[in-house]
C-alpha cells in the first residue's frame, strides 16, 4: 500500500499563478502544458515548500517571471511587460 502526501493548501502565489494559466486558455492545445506545470512547481516552492532563504526564494521568482512572461508571449498577448509574470509578489 502506498502512502499519499497528505494534501498542501495552495499559497498566494500558487493561486494566483493557477488564475494566470486559466486566462491563458487551453494550454494543451497549443503544447505549453509542460511550462504551465513548470511555472507552478516553482509557484509552490516560492510559497515557502521548497524555498531556502531570499536567495533561493530571489531566483525563484525570476524564474517563474521569465516563465509566465514566455507563456504569456506565445499567447499573442504583444509580449508586453505587463502581463501575467509581473504579477508574481517578490520575495517577502
Amino acid at each position: 500500500m502506498t502512502e499519499r502526501t497528505p494534501r498542501v493548501r495552495a499559497g498566494r502565489v500558487e493561486l494566483a499563478v493557477k488564475r494566470d494559466l486559466k486566462a491563458l486558455g487551453d494550454l494543451k492545445a497549443s503544447g505549453r502544458a509542460t511550462l504551465a506545470e513548470m511555472a507552478l512547481v516553482l509557484a509552490r516552492a516560492i510559497d515557502g515548500r521548497g524555498a531556502e532563504g531570499p536567495t533561493t526564494t530571489a531566483k525563484l521568482v525570476q524564474e517563474l517571471r521569465t516563465l509566465m512572461a514566455s507563456l504569456g508571449k506565445a499567447d499573442g498577448d504583444g509580449g508586453d511587460d505587463d502581463g501575467p509574470g509581473e504579477q508574481v509578489p517578490g520575495p517577502r
